[in-house]
């Protein structure tokens, strides 16, 4: 699924921009279609000289900086900016490659672009590029000259340079979007945690926001498919999590999947897993951490109120972070087609009226407390990642995993958890039952590592 999608592009050009044919370019000539403030023509490839690769970068900045548009490489124009004949260009991985460096080098911050051929039907080895850049969240994106910054905006069918005061602005409207986009995750947070059964246990939820939203309809068909892949299935994809998804249900611009309703439970609401999935491709992902403490305090003191601190294991909410992050990217970016990066936020909840704690039972299975201090209210953790990162199974997914678990753990005195590195890597002695890991770190080409934490 493209990650630009104009309505506006689909009627002039025949079919949505991840469809177009060779048939549909050919037509831009026999229709006769002009140059607009997101289409750009190109008869020819981007050149290797520095003029070249910096046209290359101000005409994707100059679309990201604005409403976003399609430049297509192998299609002339006359005098009017009308498309008058349609070559092709040569067609190459390393062609694209190349593009594609260009752009990383020379694009800061670099934005969203996904860059695609559509070979020629007379000779596949020549064709069309497509370079589709939607409109960015993250601007204003500016193209570095020699040691300097200059920021091009589309204007029509040129392209123009912002004032100085116009890029303070643009930086404004930046942060305004920043801040718009904590409020939401803190919203999507709030109401995963208003739909779960609190009373027994501390949950972890991780949620997430793209950056180029997804779509994504609510329909009996697609309802069916949601329950097929969610209804029975394990809470985990890796390690165990001893519960699974019972039920799938639809909400408004979402779905939702949960557990339950236990036929013993004082409440009808998901008491060990719970995921909303966004029809634009946000989402969170729920799981109850027991109580390491309470089977011990059920021992010692039988019938009385549960006052003592709970504590909470640590592998289960490394885990609950590593599967939560990897279901919702999947989530994102396959099913709903969202695209760029990953806005994230975790958090950390005890059952209302007490503190938590994280522990382990490492040491001969007994439980023991790793905090320095509890938390009554929630600790919060938040980083970025890339969709592509989190979508799928590797180093990066287990890293950015690593930069939530450390940060929730610093709000119990903990500097660095243990169990997932920054650098991407499962360090095994920090888990009590390492093989489930080790054989998903092993097929996914994840580096373990029996490394113990500095000063520990």
């Amino acid at each position: 699924m493209a990650i630009l999608r104009s309505r506006r592009l689909a009627t002039v050009l025949g079919a949505p921009v991840d469809h177009l044919s060779a048939a549909n370019i050919e037509a831009m000539v026999d229709n006769r279609i002009p140059e607009a403030f997101d289409l750009d023509f190109k008869g020819t490839l981007y050149g290797n000289s520095d003029k070249d690769r910096r046209d290359l970068c101000g005409d994707v900045a100059s679309l990201a900086n604005a409403s976003g548009g399609l430049i297509v490489l192998g299609v002339e124009e006359d005098d009017h900016a009308v498309a008058s004949s349609a070559p092709g260009v040569e067609l190459s991985d390393d062609e694209r490659n190349r593009m594609l460096q260009i752009l990383a080098s020379g694009i800061a911050p670099l934005p969203a672009v996904e860059i695609h051929s559509v070979p020629s039907t007379a000779d596949p080895s020549r064709g069309w590029w497509l370079v589709a850049v939607p409109r960015s969240s993250g601007a204003p994106h500016a193209v570095i000259v020699n040691d300097g910054f200059r920021f091009p905006i589309r204007h029509g069918t040129t392209t123009r340079y912002l004032s100085e005061p116009e890029v303070a602005a643009e930086y404004r409207r930046r942060d305004m979007r920043s801040s718009n986009l904590a409020v939401r995750l803190a919203e999507v947070l709030k109401d995963a945690l208003a739909n779960v059964d609190r009373n027994h246990g501390a949950w972890v939820v991780v949620g997430l926001v793209p950056e180029h939203a997804g779509a994504l309809e609510i329909s009996q068909k697609r309802l069916d498919e949601m329950r097929q892949n969610y209804a029975g299935r394990e809470l985990f994809d890796v390690g165990r999590a001893g519960a699974h998804f019972s039920w799938v249900r639809t909400g408004r611009g979402k779905y939702t999947v949960g557990d339950g309703p236990h036929a013993r439970a004082d409440s009808p609401l998901p008491h060990y897993g719970y995921a909303e999935l966004h029809t634009d491709g946000t989402g969170s992902y729920a799981i109850e951490l027991w109580d390491l403490a309470d089977r011990l305090r059920q021992r010692d003191r039988e019938g009385e109120e549960p006052v003592e601190d709970q504590i909470v294991p640590d592998e289960i909410i490394a885990l609950a972070l590593l599967n939560g992050l990897r279901r919702l990217g999947a989530h994102a970016r396959d099913t709903t087609g969202a695209a760029g990066a990953a806005n994230l936020l975790a958090q950390l909840v005890p059952s209302p009226g007490r503190t938590v704690q994280i522990g382990h039972t490492r040491r001969f299975g007994f439980a023991e407390s790793r905090s320095g201090n509890g938390v009554s209210t929630s600790a919060i953790a938040e980083t970025a990642a890339a969709l592509d990162d989190i979508a799928e199974p590797g180093a990066a997914l287990v890293a950015t995993a690593a930069r939530l678990l450390d940060e929730l753990g610093n709000s119990f005195g903990i500097p660095e958890m243990g169990q997932l590195s920054l650098d991407g890597e499962i360090r095994v002695r920090y888990w009590q039952d390492a093989g489930p890991l080790v054989t998903w770190a092993e097929q996914h080409g994840v580096v373990t590592t029996d490394t113990a934490i500095a000063g520990t």
